[in-house]
């Protein structure tokens, strides 16, 4: 049988050979990327905007931040990191990694130890532009690569993705990486969609405990931006960055919630809550309301860690903001003074946010809120 090819046919078989080599092309640097044997150089733009050129995938990997390592297991690439700093505890595997000796600390996220850094013999260091940018001559001196991400400095979930995918296209996991920050998306415009209808809350963020200051969170920064995706109003979204602010300033604003974070500190958050409620923050409505929180453990981790767990902290900052919409948190990290009341209530019958009213208003109080 004689086989006839026309010139159609030989058209469609040429196209057909070039796009399949293409391809072949293309998924085969994503595979030879991912498994360290890229056929070239890998060009990076970090978020200073300086291009990093690696003659290959790194193995072995410094990370400055709790932010970074996260990011780096969530993308499968825990076997690469060596060093981390001493307050990066998430996943668990991390924690008995260090344990183990296999990962070596380098250092607090302020101060790394840059001796120690060395050390660890790493092909890439992972860094935050705030506060590890003052250190860059310190690391070209040293002959370190180093890739900046935006880490607390983000501004937005953008920003947050932004970092995910930079790193994950460091390490030619770029798949891994669209698949987390689809996720993201998803989950975002989830929230998004729920509370867009919804009454603007009035949210104080407190980064600390009263007694550290005041410090809060103005605009251009990303829990700015989780308040807002959640349907809250950053009182001190007038400033731009991370602010110290005033008890007059805070009263003259008038705050519905107030969310404290403890920064990674071991605190007794009835004590805590005690401190809070005498303080002029007691003159609030969301002490009125009973609406202080405190967050501890993880849920101060997610909301200070502008990481893979981002959607944690928006779906908790929703159940806080509009519980009305997303349910009341049942999160055990998450104390509030409406929950102290209760259980002070059931205990003893004595409380003293409201000093001069008997037991049966405050029952009345708390169920009326």
């Amino acid at each position: 049988m004689r086989l006839e090819i026309t010139a159609t046919g030989v058209i469609l078989l040429i196209l057909g050979a070039v796009f399949g080599i293409a391809i072949g092309m293309m998924f085969g640097h994503r595979f030879l990327t991912s498994m360290g044997m890229a056929t070239g150089p890998i060009k990076i733009y970090d978020a200073f905007g300086r291009q990093l050129v690696l003659e290959k995938v790194p193995h072995r990997v410094v990370s400055l931040s709790p932010t970074i390592t996260e990011t780096l297991f969530a993308l499968g690439l825990g076997d690469k990191v060596v060093g981390v700093d001493k307050y990066s505890n998430y996943p668990p595997e991390v924690v008995k990694l260090v344990e183990e000796g296999k990962i070596k600390i380098i250092g607090s996220y302020w101060e790394p130890d840059f001796e120690k850094i060395v050390e660890c013999n790493p092909d890439l260091v992972i860094a935050d532009i705030s506060p590890h940018g003052k250190y860059l001559e310190k690391f070209d001196e040293l002959g370190l690569n180093v890739l900046f991400v935006h880490g607390g400095a983000a501004s937005s979930i953008e920003d947050i993705i932004s970092d995910i995918l930079t790193i994950a296209k460091t390490f030619g996991v770029e798949d891994k990486g669209e698949e987390l920050v689809a996720n993201i998306r998803e989950k975002v415009n989830m929230i998004r969609e729920k509370v867009a209808n919804a009454t603007k809350v009035k949210v104080l963020i407190l980064l600390g405990p009263p007694a550290w200051g005041l410090w809060s969170t103005g605009a251009g920064t990303f829990i700015d931006n989780l308040v807002t995706l959640a349907g809250g109003t950053n009182v001190f979204a007038k400033y731009h960055g991370w602010i110290q602010t005033s008890y007059e300033e805070i009263l003259a604003q008038d705050p519905e919630v107030i969310i404290i974070t403890v920064m990674g500190t071991d605190v007794n958050t009835e004590e805590l809550l005690m401190e809070v409620i005498n303080t002029p923050l007691n003159a609030t409505k969301a002490a009125e309301k009973g609406r202080i929180y405190i967050l501890t453990g993880v849920a101060n981790d997610i909301l200070c860690r502008p990481g893979p767990r981002v959607i944690e902290a928006l779906e908790m900052l929703g159940q806080i903001i509009h519980p009305e919409i997303f349910g009341e948190t049942q999160r055990e990290d998450v104390s509030s003074l409406k929950a102290a009341l209760v259980k002070e209530i059931a205990e003893s019958g004595v409380f003293p946010h409201v000093a001069k009213e008997g037991v049966e208003s405050k029952v009345s109080f708390i169920y009326n809120c």
